[in-house]
């Protein structure tokens, strides 16, 4: 409720406004405006730092954040919302099919909810991972593997195997399922040849189907082609070699620019006489084995590492991975002012 209002107006313009003490904040703000038309009403919880510089347009309206206020409103709304959430996880497992699971589970760690339905998730996952996927459709299986990889289960990438074509290729065509293969596939390891291939074919097809596709399905497209979803903001030795060759990859025309700097595509193309164009692709493959071996720890049922400490790894790899992937975006921050603004300024769509 209000319990107290503050101005910093001058002259015969009215300064406080013991009226309104025990109102809604939103009621306070109404008869404010109507006796100061054109204010800056700014409701702020009691307590709170403010400065001290001199606005005659500016009305502070305190209001107590524990009886009844729209902040303690809003923390019971937003705790009815994660119950509901939480019985929908543990209903779903009766209530609902394989793919309907899987999206909700998708859907709340695309919008890091996940952490508040930690213990909901875990408990589906395990019964998730017994699914039979033997007569589910491509879309649903390559959600099913991602999520289970993604969450340390080492399920088999031979789930696959019955939706390859004669030419080598896979029955798919929508651009949804394209995308879930193409993101189940970047949690590969080393060996697994069917998803190489399956990587190398989605991205074609993806490629083809962007120039026709708009709204929220050519935007996914195009940000899952720049980083897939295993690699985003979702040992050291492999952290800081695979740091240093992303970094090379988009930074070496700076770098030459420095007598002093000597990069990854550098020393390459002198020691194999190669040109730029070879040497950047050696050292994409180089990036991309480096990411298996990531994907080999993380599944790797024997790990001494706390799953904590590797999740950490993998974030600030992620990180590196967002920095220096287009451009190098570290040293050019200005490029990361559009990226921000989508993020916390303009809504978003998740595909389903």
């Amino acid at each position: 409720m209000s319990s107290a209002v503050d101005t910093t107006t001058g002259g015969e313009k009215k300064t406080s406004w013991p009226e309104v003490v025990g109102m809604h904040a939103k009621e306070a703000k109404e008869i404010i405006l109507k006796d100061m038309p054109g204010a800056n009403v700014v409701v702020l919880p009691v307590g709170s730092i403010v400065t001290h510089d001199f606005n005659p347009n500016r009305v502070r309206i305190f209001v107590d954040t524990v009886a009844g206020t729209p902040t303690q409103a809003w923390k019971d709304q937003a705790d009815k919302l994660k119950e509901e959430v939480a019985q929908m996880i543990v209903a779903s497992s009766t209530a609902g099919g394989l793919h309907e699971r899987l999206l909700l589970i998708d859907v709340l760690e695309r919008l890091c909810l996940d952490h508040l339905f930690e213990e909901e998730i875990n408990a589906a996952l395990s019964q998730i991972e017994a699914a039979d996927v033997s007569d589910c459709d491509l879309g649903t299986v390559a959600l099913w593997f991602y999520l289970l990889r993604k969450h340390r289960y080492c399920v088999s990438p031979d789930v696959f195997v019955r939706f390859k074509n004669v030419w080598g290729g896979f029955l798919v065509t929508n651009p949804i399922d394209l995308l879930n293969l193409y993101n189940a596939a970047h949690l590969r390891t080393h060996g697994e040849i069917i998803l190489d291939e399956a990587i190398l074919f989605t991205r074609r097809r993806l490629e083809i189907i962007w120039p026709f596709v708009e709204g929220s399905l050519a935007r996914e497209i195009t940000s899952t082609l720049k980083i897939p979803h295993p690699r985003r903001l979702h040992h050291q030795q492999e952290l800081s070699i695979l740091t240093r060759l992303v970094d090379d990859l988009q930074s070496y025309e700076r770098e030459q620019l420095i007598p002093h700097v000597a990069s990854t595509i550098d020393s390459y193309m002198k020691e194999h006489t190669v040109s730029i164009e070879v040497a950047r692709e050696k050292i994409h493959m180089l990036k991309e084995e480096s990411w298996k071996d990531f994907n080999s720890e993380w599944l790797n049922p024997n790990n001494v590492y706390p799953k904590q400490l590797l999740e950490r790894i993998f974030n600030l790899t992620r990180t590196m991975e967002f920095m220096y992937n287009q451009e190098d975006n570290f040293t050019n921050c200005r490029n990361l002012k559009d990226i921000i603004h989508s993020l916390l300024a303009e809504p978003f769509t998740i595909l389903i």
